[in-house]
């Protein structure tokens, strides 16, 4: 093949279309190009057209290709393709591994690979049908989005509980150290992962109820008053929760009615 047959095909990877002639003659598979790459009865056709003999349709192609014997004959759209960089497919069935999606060119591609034209889909497509798989763009994966959030700055991560930073990986991710965050929230709460102001916030940070005085509750991983019985949970023995005062207490030797008011009492 020469040296601008060659660019063409560098052109078809990144995606520029080359126009072919529809009824270029040849002596040679070496003669025409990507479109339509085998020599047969002195004209170039597709290599799976039926006048092709079948046992012949890789060894064209390889002519076509500087006798480059990856290149093979794919059946499913009559185009030559390396054989050492792609698979050919005709469904995502054929495909495997980090790239498992049956692209419009019938090579198996990246979930953002050249020609698939909606990641998300096909990665929902390859899992079963479920939308929660969709394409990660940064790694060009499939990844399941009910475990992870994808993230290009921090700002994607504001909402996500428990992980507000943007890791390298370009998923969401949980502070370790205070070391971690940024001015704003120089804190990092430990075991939420979360990033915080602590001349904003005093709480002590905690995970459990016995991270914090014997009557609070621990509250979305900081220690405050009790909302729920849930709340009190690792006290020794204050482990039920006064929703009127929020104070967790020991309903074994406190036997009394908690109240809002006089009303409320018995």
């Amino acid at each position: 093949m020469k040296i601008s047959q060659k660019l063409v095909v560098t052109l078809l990877i990144v995606g520029v279309l080359i126009p072919t002639v529809s009824s270029q003659t040849c002596s040679s598979s070496s003669d025409c190009c990507y479109g339509k790459p085998v020599c047969h009865d002195k004209t170039c056709k597709p290599c799976n057209d039926d006048t092709v003999p079948a046992d012949t349709r890789d060894a064209e192609c390889a002519k076509t290709f500087d006798n480059i014997v990856d290149f093979k004959c794919n059946l499913n759209n009559g185009r030559c393709y390396d054989s050492s960089i792609r698979t050919s497919c005709s469904s995502n069935s054929d495909c495997s591994g980090s790239s498992p999606i049956c692209n419009d060119l019938d090579w198996c591609a990246p979930c953002n690979g050249l020609k698939v034209p909606d990641g998300d889909a096909a990665c929902a497509a390859v899992n079963g049908g479920e939308a929660k798989f969709r394409c990660h763009n940064h790694s060009n994966t499939c990844y399941n989005s009910e475990d992870k959030t994808a993230c290009i700055t921090e700002a994607d991560c504001a909402n996500v509980a428990g992980k507000t930073r943007c890791g390298d990986d370009k998923f969401c991710f949980g502070c370790t150290a205070d070391s971690e965050c940024p001015a704003g929230t120089p804190k990092c709460n430990t075991y939420s992962g979360r990033c915080y102001d602590n001349n904003t916030n005093t709480a002590a940070p905690c995970d459990v109820a016995s991270k914090c005085n014997a009557d609070q509750g621990c509250v979305s991983y900081f220690c405050a008053a009790c909302t729920a019985n849930s709340d009190c949970t690792g006290q020794t023995s204050n482990t039920t929760c006064n929703t009127h005062s929020g104070n967790c207490y020991d309903a074994t030797t406190n036997t009394a009615t908690t109240c809002g008011s006089i009303s409320g009492g018995v």
